[in-house]
């Protein structure tokens, strides 16, 4: 295949060059506190597998 035949690519980049977990722990504790839901204790530990 040539350059020309594709019309887009992806980049997953997050977990290789990057690690946006710092960042997404707190817009995830920003977004349930707006809500009024409390962030439990082991909220951290069970995301960080996803």
């Amino acid at each position: 295949m040539r350059i020309q035949d594709f019309e887009g690519a992806i980049f997953d980049l997050d977990g290789t060059l990057l690690d946006s977990m710092g960042v997404w722990h707190q817009i995830d504790v920003d977004f349930l506190a707006k809500r009024g839901i409390a962030v439990p204790d082991d909220y951290q530990k069970a995301i960080t597998p996803l």
